[in-house]
């Protein structure tokens, strides 16, 4: 956060201008899925989900006599879909997403991390309010980014026929609404350690790491779990309206752990063991296998 506070590092990380651009007119909230591509609003801009891509970009809704049209400002061609009338957004042919991942730090405040590109390409479809979205299949290599590295004797993912179906309690469904959910190769404590974070006597590596990026993203402490967070990472999706998150194909076997946090509203944290199996797998967050963080 650059030594600031939390409000300032979110509206800079949400926009990527100023809000003096923000285009006058119709906004979109919350997050569209559908197939292996998504959308995720903001006021200020749109994050564009393909696999482990991210990219926000600046938006606007332009209307005419016959249609309403999203235009995102991709380069070098602006993105455009269609508003269809029940509210779901359309669009065809494959979308490339210019996002990047975390492969180091920096002692420069202001420049506290080093970056890889990571790219990837998804086809749109119809995307609905709080549809799920897929991880799209493998594909080559299209950056020279090195390939992050795996966790000791991890079983690798492999085609199966296997789902799996994440729900939640109502007492925590509204606080993961929209939230993002990762999937490790080890539990989470296990990763920090990898990292090099040691507890304090009494605490756990989570609740260390925890209290680290709540003072700042330029925490130590902090930086070193970001960075040992992004080598364990296999996928990742996002809970929808109702608290739900879904992947439809899966390794019909294996251990993974369910990574989730509420972050600052009622701080909850979920580090949950999941061993697949081939068929439907099923879990349920609620309060009773959250993570002590405090």
């Amino acid at each position: 956060m650059k030594g600031g506070n939390i409000n300032d590092a979110t509206k800079e990380m949400l926009a990527p201008e100023s809000e003096q651009s923000i285009m006058p007119g119709l906004r979109f909230g919350g997050r569209y899925g559908g197939g292996n591509f998504g959308l995720l609003f903001h006021r200020e801009s749109v994050t564009m989900l393909c696999g482990e891509a991210e990219q926000a970009l600046p938006y606007a809704i332009q209307h005419s006599a016959t249609n309403t049209t999203l235009v995102i400002a991709s380069k070098p061609t602006p993105l455009s879909l269609e508003v269809m009338p029940d509210g779901s957004i359309h669009g065809s042919g494959p979308v490339q997403v210019n996002g990047r991942i975390i492969t180091g730090t920096t002692e420069d405040t202001s420049n506290p991390f080093t970056f890889a590109p990571n790219v990837a390409r998804c086809e749109v479809g119809t995307l609905t309010s709080g549809g799920s979205i897929t991880a799209p299949p493998a594909a080559p290599a299209t950056t020279s980014a090195a390939p992050a590295t795996a966790a000791p004797n991890a079983p690798a993912p492999t085609a199966g026929s296997a789902s799996l179906r994440i729900s939640t309690s109502p007492g925590v469904a509204k606080l993961l609404a929209g939230k993002t959910l990762a999937v490790l190769r080890d539990d989470l404590e296990n990763v920090l350690a990898s990292a090099g974070i040691n507890p304090e006597a009494g605490s756990s590596r989570i609740a260390l790491w925890t209290r680290a990026c709540g003072r700042g993203a330029t925490d130590p402490v902090c930086r070193q779990g970001l960075t040992g967070f992004a080598k364990y990472s296999v996928a990742r999706t996002g809970f929808d309206a109702s608290g739900v998150a879904t992947f439809p194909n899966v390794p019909p076997s294996g251990t993974f752990y369910l990574v989730a946090d509420t972050a600052f509203s009622n701080h909850l944290l979920w580090n949950v063991r999941i061993d697949l199996k081939p068929g439907a797998n099923a879990i349920t967050f609620d309060e009773r296998n959250t993570t002590p963080i405090r």
